[in-house]
């Protein structure tokens, strides 16, 4: 999986204690997580009020669905 392949893409993940969805916007490439060596990447999501969120895939435990 690329930055470019998941912008545009819906997602789920979790924010203060909610589960939550919205668009990825905007992805860029992190250095994989210290814990694990897991690939990460800085996404921006916005959800369906219209407001952005930005934060680690990884971290956020977010989920999306390659089409």
């Amino acid at each position: 999986m690329t930055a470019s392949q998941i912008i545009g893409q819906p997602v789920s993940f979790n924010h203060q204690g909610k589960r939550l969805s919205g668009i990825i916007t905007d992805a860029a490439k992190k250095p994989n997580t210290p814990v694990g060596n897991i690939p990460d990447f800085q996404i921006t999501i916005r959800g369906k009020s219209g407001k952005s969120i930005t934060t680690s895939f990884v971290e956020a435990h977010s989920s999306v669905s390659l089409m």
